[in-house]
């Protein structure tokens, strides 16, 4: 039941760093590894936001394929919260721009 919104949180990031790759003149990679994107958008980062992608980058697929462990409630509340994180670092970087 929470699969999709995990998905969706994942794809919701993503789609942010991509927008910032696009905000610097370049054009993203077709990847859902999030961690490479925040590296596409900057050399440095906080570890927040590096340990925020790389917590959501596995929701590009677990929640795609038979045999995955299931995804609780507790989840989205988590991936939110790290989405959050994402999407203000995104924003700050096109703002930077």
């Amino acid at each position: 039941m929470w699969g999709p919104a995990a998905y969706h949180i994942q794809q919701s990031a993503e789609k942010f760093l991509k927008a910032a790759i696009t905000s610097r003149g370049n054009i993203p990679p077709k990847t859902h590894d999030l961690v490479h994107l925040v590296s596409l958008v900057s050399a440095t980062c906080d570890k927040e936001v590096e340990e925020a992608a790389n917590l959501t980058t596995v929701y590009a697929w677990l929640t795609r394929y038979p045999g995955a462990p299931p995804i609780g409630e507790h989840h989205i509340d988590d991936a939110v919260g790290r989405l959050k994180v994402i999407k203000s670092w995104a924003l700050s970087m096109i703002e930077e721009k």
